[in-house]
């Protein structure tokens, strides 16, 4: 059973895209600071450890995993604790990261090609790859074992001092039991553990990286952090660092280099024309462009491939890229987690 992000007809989609709304309103992020806090903790905590030991960080898992710990205890109120883990559970990213193929296979054969994975047998998975195991691993656990079709109201979660999705959803005398249903629900955890997961991940590993091999850039960002009062015990707010110009750009341009979803996102405008340059796009011809090329049109994004966090400081240059630059869609469609 599909997800809300695999729902073709609009009207469908608007029904199952208004359920999840306000678990991602700005209000509800906010309320997830302290349990954000805790896990960036335990980051910080492995670095030092890392730091200590002068072995290699795989910095591209322990994002990976930081990101994996939040979505899933957002969702579910339990996580897989991969920050814990001595490699950060990297059979786990791997999946993520080696499913790939069978998204671009499912891009023309949905039906087919997602059928035929879910069909194989338990005793084939001993003998597949490890991502593949660990992909089957995540949808076999243990929430949505524990309720049958449309018996998921029984389900025990952990208390949390904030609300987690699918206790919300179990709750809700507005949802019907077939959105209830195991199939359903597995759908749900898996669209959020890959949309809050590996996009985020990427993105923080390319701005790791330019920072790490730009001294000019890195410089820059800390003589903008230094005069922030970190002396209490308290992180800075979110709000105190939304209002940093230069720690703003740079989260810009990591993900305009990150791509965000790299593959062609294809839209229908139903019931009019579109008109693209002279050319007119009668209505219901599914149009779509990837990032990548749209990124790197040098018209809009001079010296597009250089990580330059300058050119959101420039007005003339905001301005221009304004119409083009759209790590989260927009829309009807657009990502619900952009907060």
């Amino acid at each position: 059973m599909a997800g809300t992000f695999a729902a073709i007809d609009h009207d469908d989609h608007q029904r199952r895209r208004e359920r999840w709304i306000s678990f991602f309103s700005p209000p509800a992020i906010a309320s997830l600071k302290p349990s954000i806090d805790s896990h960036i903790e335990k980051l910080s905590a492995r670095l030092d450890n890392f730091t200590a030991t002068g072995k290699v960080l795989p910095i591209g898992n322990a994002f990976s995993a930081l990101n994996m710990d939040v979505v899933m205890e957002y969702a579910t109120g339990a996580t897989y604790n991969n920050l814990a883990m001595e490699d950060f559970n990297q059979p786990l990213v791997d999946c993520f990261m080696g499913f790939g193929p069978v998204w671009r296979c499912a891009k023309f054969l949905p039906t087919l090609t997602l059928t035929l994975f879910m069909s194989i047998p338990g005793w084939a998975m001993k003998v597949l790859s490890s991502k593949t195991r660990e992909y089957r691993m995540l949808q076999e656990i243990q929430i949505l074992e524990k309720g049958a079709k449309g018996q998921v109201k029984d389900i025990e979660l952990e208390q949390k001092p904030y609300k987690t999705i699918f206790r919300e959803f179990m709750g809700s005398n507005a949802l019907p039991l077939t959105r209830k249903a195991k199939g359903s629900l597995r759908a749900q955890l898996e669209e959020l553990i890959g949309a809050g997961t590996e996009p985020v991940a990427h993105a923080l590993r390319i701005i790791t990286y330019h920072l790490c091999t730009n001294p000019k850039i890195l410089q820059k960002l800390r003589e903008e952090l230094d005069p922030l009062d970190t002396s209490n015990s308290q992180r800075l707010s979110l709000e105190t660092l939304q209002k940093l110009p230069y720690l703003s750009a740079i989260i810009h341009e990591g993900l305009r280099l990150s791509y965000g979803v790299p593959t062609r996102m294809g839209r229908v405008a139903p019931d009019r024309v579109i008109m693209y340059d002279r050319w007119q796009i009668p209505p219901g011809t599914p149009v779509s462009m990837t990032t990548a090329l749209l990124w790197h049109n040098e018209k809009i994004f001079p010296h597009s491939h250089t990580f330059a966090p300058e050119r959101f400081l420039d007005p003339e240059l905001k301005e221009k890229m304004e119409g083009c630059y759209a790590p989260f869609s927009r829309g009807v469609r657009g990502c619900l987690g952009k907060q």
